[in-house]
């Protein structure tokens, strides 16, 4: 859980928490095929690749609260994982502009929010080609 249940201080939060580290936020809902397909094997694979130097973040989205956690389960999906209540969504949707789901959003070291969409896919081999960009600045 957030600190604090006002959705203007998470990414704060998120980015604090990170020590410094790359940030990858996978915003998702428990209803979206696409985001579960990610989860099946692009996720696992990029995590395992940059799991030292990124802070993988999972924000779940317009779901069901009971099949957030099922959900996660079923897709063995490890990092940070935090359920966004509808009024905490109104707020983040315009912080990490997002437009539908999946988004992901990618913060360099500094806590930029550099990269928000949805072609930012863990299994877009760019991607990782920009993790590894921001990893070594």
């Amino acid at each position: 859980k957030f600190s604090s249940e006002d959705a203007t201080t998470f990414l704060d939060e998120i980015i604090k928490n990170a020590k410094g580290k790359v940030i990858y936020i996978d915003n998702w809902a428990t209803w979206c095929g696409p985001c579960k397909q990610q989860f099946k094997e692009a996720t696992p694979a990029l995590k395992k690749e940059f799991s030292k130097d990124v802070e993988f973040i999972y924000l779940c989205h317009l779901s069901d609260e009971k099949l957030y956690k099922p959900t996660i389960s079923q897709y063995k999906v490890e990092g940070k994982h935090y359920f966004i209540t509808d009024e905490q969504n109104k707020i983040l949707t315009k912080i990490l502009n997002i437009t539908g789901y999946p988004t992901y959003n990618i913060i360099n070291k500094k806590g930029e929010l550099i990269h928000s969409g949805f072609e930012f896919r863990p299994s877009i081999s760019k991607t990782g080609d920009i993790l590894n960009k921001l990893i070594k600045e």
